[in-house]
């Protein structure tokens, strides 16, 4: 028997596309962030090793300097004296023996301002940039990054922040103080490494977090497909549901009247049989 109450179909409401729409953004918006946030420690670890083997590099050859020798370097007349080749010995090691080291050199402050005195470079212009490569005793370092300033002021151990410009290019560097035996600063070991090989090491990172976003996207499209497909379904099969619920009313309602047409001529053929 047809009951109203326990064959009705409730009329959901479906909007596959909004619905397959939402969740597809929402789904990307949360895929890119957990990507960016991997991405962004990731490349601040990996930014933080290179610094922190530039750091120990750097101590390790301050550490061998000569430092009383280093103080008897005060005249541009002394560049080929041996006390100066000597003196360069460690420097030189530490270039030769690591390719990501673009130049390493030692500074002193004098009057508030910066000058170089061992430099391991090579004269003339290797890189082709109009520049000589290297630099003589007490040249002034014109544009001596603001870390260097601070780690000659302060006596203390630095790292470039992010890569900075001076007449020989872009560098990511390092500075480590040295000390005479009496306990006082004589200058700083300064490492730089050039900004185009600092951002090679980087590189991987970006290129994996780049997959990894075009990945999400595809994922996030597929997954806003997916609903869309699902609920196009459901709203069919909810339709479909409805209209067959209507067309048993429909039956039942009919058949059920046809029933009442027939009783009356029921009672009708009885009362004239008992006449």
């Amino acid at each position: 028997m047809f009951d109203p109450k326990v064959h009705k179909v409730q009329n959901y409401k479906f909007f596959p596309l909004y619905e397959g729409l939402f969740i597809g953004v929402t789904s990307l918006i949360s895929l890119q962030l957990v990507i960016y946030f991997l991405y962004f420690h990731a490349r601040a670890a990996q930014d933080g090793e290179i610094k922190e083997g530039l750091l120990r590099t750097a101590k390790i050859v301050a550490s061998s300097i000569d430092v009383e020798a280093h103080k008897k370097l005060h005249s541009k007349k002394m560049q080929n004296d041996p006390l100066y080749q000597q003196s360069l010995s460690p420097l030189k090691k530490a270039l030769e023996s690591d390719e990501d080291i673009e130049y390493i050199y030692t500074t002193v402050m004098k009057d508030g301002k910066v000058f170089f005195i061992l430099d391991a470079a090579d004269p003339g212009d290797s890189d082709g940039d109009g520049v000589e490569d290297k630099s003589l005793i007490l040249d002034s370092y014109e544009d001596a990054s603001v870390e260097l300033v601070e780690a000659l002021k302060n006596k203390q151990a630095l790292t470039s922040d992010k890569p900075y410009e001076d007449s020989w290019g872009h560098h990511i560097s390092v500075f480590v103080p040295f000390y005479d035996t009496a306990g006082e600063m004589e200058g700083a070991l300064c490492i730089d490494v050039s900004a185009k090989r600092y951002f090679e090491r980087l590189a991987p990172i970006k290129t994996a977090a780049q997959r990894a976003a075009v990945g999400a996207f595809v994922m996030s499209f597929f997954f806003g497909l997916s609903v869309w497909f699902l609920r196009s379904f459901s709203r069919q099969m909810n339709t479909s549901r409805r209209r067959i619920a209507k067309d048993f009313e429909a039956f039942f309602n009919q058949k059920k009247s046809s029933k009442k047409e027939l009783e009356p001529k029921a009672d009708n053929k009885s009362g004239d049989s008992s006449k």
